[in-house]
């Protein structure tokens, strides 16, 4: 059955809302996030300016390792 109302048509959240996590020298932190918002439906960004990538399976992530801006690169994290 279509509904005649387009917010009933609207594309289910998880293809609406990305999370985007911003982490620098945190892997506790990430990977406890990336457990948790794991349950929600919705995308995972990760951008993290971490000198070496963590340890860790983010493979259900958009996982970004962007070594190249410093802990203070929040704005050039953003742009990427």
């Amino acid at each position: 059955m279509q509904g005649k109302y387009s917010s009933e048509l609207a594309l289910p959240l998880k293809e609406l809302l990305t999370v985007v996590l911003i982490t620098h020298n945190r892997p506790a932190f990430l990977r406890r996030a990336v457990k948790y918002y794991s349950s929600l439906p919705c995308r995972i960004m990760v951008l993290d300016s971490t000198p070496e990538r963590p340890e860790g399976d983010f493979s259900a992530v958009d996982y970004h390792h962007v070594p190249q801006f410093a802990y203070w690169g929040m704005q050039s994290k953003l742009a990427y």
